[in-house]
């Protein structure tokens, strides 16, 4: 929630707040298994272990605010580890709408770059080769998908995404991403 290089001033916060919702921000990377914060970005984890410590704070936050249910928003692979509280770790009790942007619900063709030995340097570089990014790989999400859309857990949470395909940020990583993905084959 600080200014972003490209994006400038994130202010969604000013903006849910303006509108009268009360709000509680969570980061599952920043918190270790011990449950301790860390201001380090530590290297990402899968959808299990961020959907488990996700489903424990979306419980907190419940009981803080005293209510029955929230409504969880989250950018990319946050939408997966939110159905991954929800189906795995009981949290479809607590959530009334998972509202998603960016989600890479089938995988990510960067995270197969990423995890492919022509990525590997790119990879390195960048500090995206760990289990978070692994776990997007198309192959493991197609296994995912599989297994927890079959669940009927969630079946009470309503499911809202969008996405953008804006990447020609000038003399940015997006743009040179965003270059990359557009040259590559479809199928």
């Amino acid at each position: 929630w600080t200014d972003q290089t490209v994006a400038g001033l994130n202010d969604m916060y000013y903006y849910a707040y303006g509108f009268g919702y009360r709000t509680a921000f969570v980061n599952a990377n920043l918190i270790d298994p011990n449950g301790a914060c860390s201001a380090e970005r530590p290297p990402a984890n899968d959808m299990l272990p961020n959907g488990q410590t996700l489903a424990k704070q979306i419980e907190a936050i419940v009981k803080y605010y005293n209510v029955s249910q929230v409504d969880v928003v989250g950018h990319s692979k946050v939408g997966i580890d939110a159905q991954s509280a929800t189906v795995w770790f009981g949290a479809w009790r607590y959530v009334r709408n998972i509202i998603t942007v960016g989600t890479p619900y089938q995988g990510s063709i960067l995270a197969d770059l990423l995890w492919s030995p022509e990525g590997e340097q790119l990879g390195d570089l960048l500090g995206q080769r760990d289990a978070g990014t692994f776990s997007l790989r198309t192959p493991l999400m197609q296994l995912f998908r599989l297994i927890t859309d079959s669940s009927r857990l969630d079946d009470s949470v309503a499911y809202y995404t969008g996405a953008g395909n804006f990447w020609d940020t000038p003399d940015s990583i997006f743009q040179v991403l965003g270059a990359w993905i557009q040259a590559q084959p479809e199928g």
